[in-house]
């Protein structure tokens, strides 16, 4: 390209290029992610990270923040977590309604809830959810995923008895 514009003459200082050095780029992009404490109690961990000595007290919720979303780290997300801290799941039955990365789904069982349902209308945003849920609590006992879209799973499911609905989705 210099050679090019060398030979034309042109001058417009507002072109410049860089050199990119060869980087994995399947795992760079997770210098840029850090532990982030979500309300007063929940710390969401990426799951590469050791837990730093000054949050042994806080509930963490690891993720891998992959593909889907839901981090904790968008508003909405933070708030849907806040508000979760605050109530008594214990033993109560959740569905939540797009599950992204599982990360209400998470909150929901480390706070007590038995059962929960995640809906999601994403093939990788329901593996993500299961992954997720595996690497906080080992298995998927009390979970139950669910792909398509929610008209479609309420009409071929018995969605009902929920104790807390979920919800953490684009306004459309």
């Amino acid at each position: 390209i210099k050679e090019v514009l060398d030979r034309n003459n042109y001058q417009n200082y507002r072109f410049n290029w860089n050199t990119i050095k060869q980087e994995d780029w399947t795992s760079s992009w997770k210098k840029y992610w850090s532990p982030e404490l979500v309300g007063k109690n929940l710390l969401v961990l990426p799951y590469w990270f050791e837990l730093p000595e000054v949050y042994k007290n806080k509930q963490v919720i690891k993720i891998d923040p992959g593909a889907a979303f839901g981090t904790g780290s968008h508003p909405t997300t933070s708030l849907c977590l806040e508000n979760l801290e605050k109530i008594s799941l214990s033993s109560k039955k959740v569905l939540d309604i797009g599950s992204g990365s599982g990360i209400l789904s998470i909150a929901a069982k480390s706070f007590g809830a038995s059962k929960i349902y995640s809906i999601d209308n994403d093939y990788l945003a329901i593996n993500s959810t299961e992954s997720n849920f595996r690497l906080n609590f080992g298995n998927l006992d009390t979970l139950r995923t669910y792909q398509g879209s929610f008209d479609e799973l309420v009409s071929k499911y018995s969605f009902k008895n929920f104790d807390f609905i979920l919800c953490n989705i684009l306004a459309e």
